[in-house]
């Protein structure tokens, strides 16, 4: 049995990814396992790539390892773009949708699954395949089936699950067609429920707790959760909430709000920071006060959409110096 385990999927925009990343997690947590799971995701609006990298413990919070135990590739080629976050070790268990690349040297332990073909055949569609694997990884986890079905029924947040029970059961049958090794998981130092709570949201929920009372963005992936979840959060409390035509609009409109004595934010990434530097020169010139949330891609592929840690820490237009804070932990977010 292992104590901990690191499982990598990596696909294109639409394979489900991040979704069935999610749903082990949250199938994993019920069961009292801890978890971590860094995502990567790539320029979605072309199609571009989208990674997980899910850590399982059973005693402790702790990190994924540089190397995975278990990898799961639905696109070869967004696997290469990411090949040094999700590096294949000696005992990897490879699990393929596909053909790989000829020159692509496999691990010992791989297996061409086929996940498509098998959601195409029980479902009538290929964009179940997520659902599907994750079938099959419930099966080499040793996840209890009886429990994993008790949860889906009960857990409201489970309910995409339950709309595609057939392609759950086609992934746990896989599970007897190849010669898979199972990589069992100790049961948990404790079986209570693990409550999962990303960066994103730990982000919103604090600023919305502090006084935080208007929210104006633009959705660019991966700082979109904040802006999702801030909508809810300022609501509720009677506050103000838009999305802004652009990011340019969404600074300038924090801008407005911090003149008019209200507690404001805005949430970006990379890119959209970059668009908002004439309105950052403004604040700073000007002495508005302006809390800006820039959330970065965290692959080195993805290195070109990150902001440079000088425009974070001055103004462009200014000397005047800002204060950048660089959270790594939840609790540091919160």
């Amino acid at each position: 049995m292992r104590r901990s385990l690191t499982i990598g999927i990596v696909g294109a925009g639409g394979d489900g990814v991040i979704v069935l990343g999610s749903l082990l997690q949250r199938l994993a947590a019920s069961q009292g396992y801890f978890s971590q799971v860094p995502r990567y995701y790539g320029a979605q609006i072309r199609g571009g790539t989208s990674a997980i990298k899910l850590g399982l413990d059973a005693d402790r919070l702790s990190l994924p390892e540089d190397s995975s135990d278990i990898i799961v590739c639905f696109n070869w080629e967004k696997h290469q773009e990411l090949a040094q976050e999700l590096s294949l070790g000696v005992d990897t268990l490879l699990l393929y949708d596909s053909e790989p690349p000829r020159e692509f040297n496999l691990p010992e332990r791989s297996f061409m699954v086929g996940f498509s073909d098998k959601s195409k055949k029980v479902t009538g569609s290929t964009r179940n395949k997520n659902i599907v694997a994750l079938g099959l990884l419930t099966r080499i986890l040793a996840l209890p089936e009886s429990q994993v079905n008790k949860i889906i029924e009960e857990n409201e947040e489970l309910v995409l699950l339950r709309k595609n029970l057939p392609a759950i059961e086609a992934g746990r049958h896989l599970f007897d067609e190849f010669p898979f090794p199972e990589l069992r998981l100790s049961p948990p130092q404790d079986h209570f429920p693990k409550i999962i709570l990303h960066g994103n949201t730990a982000v919103a929920r604090a600023a919305a707790n502090i006084g935080c009372r208007a929210f104006f963005g633009y959705p660019i992936t991966p700082s979109a959760e904040i802006m999702q979840e801030m909508q809810e959060e300022v609501w509720q409390r009677g506050g103000i909430f838009v999305q802004a035509e652009d990011e340019i609009a969404s600074a300038g409109m924090s801008i407005g709000a911090s003149l008019a004595g209200v507690e404001s934010m805005t949430a970006t990434s990379g890119p959209g920071l970059d668009l908002m530097t004439e309105m950052i020169g403004l604040a700073s010139a000007a002495e508005i006060p302006m809390v800006i949330v820039d959330v970065q891609h965290c692959a080195a592929i993805l290195a070109l959409q990150a902001t440079p840690p000088s425009l974070c820490s001055h103004s462009p237009q200014s000397s005047l110096p800002s204060l950048s804070l660089s959270p790594f932990f939840h609790e540091k977010s919160w």
